[in-house]
């Protein structure tokens, strides 16, 4: 039960990071992805990805967004996808945080 939390959590917290501009402003939006960006160098990987991997729920050598690909849409990604998943996100996120701010 735990591990569908945490996963759906992680979820949500990704699909607000990506509107979250539509509710903060432009520098605020860059602090907060900036510090996203800054706990993945620190520490290697999110936090929340960390816990749920020390949980075994999922498998340590995986990325967040291979997992969620495999869970929700039945197909696995490779590495270099997932980082694209995940620079997309944030490019996403920064580009809805400047039109809002132009508009």
């Amino acid at each position: 039960m735990l591990p569908a939390i945490l996963f759906w959590t992680h979820i949500g917290i990704i699909v607000f990071g990506m509107f979250m501009g539509l509710i903060f402003s432009l520098p605020i939006v860059l602090l907060l992805v900036g510090l996203h960006r800054l706990q993945l160098f620190v520490f290697k990987d999110c936090i929340l990805s960390k816990f749920q991997k020390k949980m075994h729920a999922i498998p340590k050598k995986t990325h967040f967004f291979q997992f969620a690909a495999l869970k929700i849409f039945d197909k696995r990604i490779s590495d270099r996808n997932a980082k694209f998943v995940d620079y997309g996100i944030i490019s996403f996120s920064i580009s809805v945080a400047v039109l809002n701010y132009l508009i």
